[in-house]
């Protein structure tokens, strides 16, 4: 709210669509666009009922696969492990080659979220994959048995919402890989079909696109 204010005093707000198409000549303040990326249900809880409030809008980039329910986001999956790993010192295996992190305060799990993610920042959708279940393997637990509830998406109910609310709603590919590394039938799915998707679900064109 504080944040949403301090904008709000000192800008106009807008979508990022409305950047194209700004006029300032009878509004000359500078003009702000909010972006929030992947699509996740407290948003829509948190920051949504504040915004609206306000008269805030902002541009929502959405990942469809997860907003689809056929998939959760990687980061999560790692964070979830790690915050449901036993206390201690792991060694873990496979892609990992050895590496050892420490499981114990919020913090030291925090730190080892952001020791693995960042190597898979950059990594095929194989490698996450295959990150992931050797994680699992090494800490002796599966994504399947663990509680995603903290990661979850909006629901399209809630997506439609936001859109008929103002707010703008772009594509952020299917499955948020990275994209540079796609190509071909991959990378027609993960931004055509993944725009059409959208499309079909919000009766209207989807003109903005945010790039993994």
């Amino acid at each position: 709210r504080e944040h949403a204010l301090l904008l709000k005093s000192r800008f106009r707000a807008v979508t990022l669509s409305d950047v194209l198409a700004a006029d300032t000549s009878k509004d000359r303040r500078p003009i702000v666009a909010l972006t929030v990326d992947d699509g996740y249900e407290d948003f829509y809880r948190f920051a949504y009922p504040v915004l609206r409030e306000l008269d805030v809008p902002a541009t929502i980039f959405v990942t469809t696969g997860f907003i689809d329910g056929k998939l959760h986001l990687w980061p999560d999956e790692v964070h979830a492990l790690l915050q449901h790993a036993d206390a201690g010192t792991k060694e873990l295996g496979g892609i990992w080659q050895g590496m050892r992190i420490t499981l114990g305060s919020k913090q030291e799990r925090e730190r080892a979220w952001h020791q693995l993610a960042d190597q898979l920042v950059y990594a095929p959708q194989f490698t996450r994959a295959q990150g992931i279940a050797d994680l699992e393997k090494s800490l002796g637990l599966k994504i399947s048995s663990l509680d995603m509830s903290p990661y979850a998406p909006m629901s399209w109910t809630q997506v439609r919402e936001l859109h008929d609310a103002g707010f703008e709603i772009g594509d952020h590919t299917y499955s948020h890989p990275c994209l540079a590394l796609l190509e071909g039938a991959d990378l027609e799915r993960e931004i055509q079909t993944s725009k059409a998707l959208l499309e079909a679900k919000l009766g209207t064109p989807v003109r903005s696109f945010a790039y993994p």
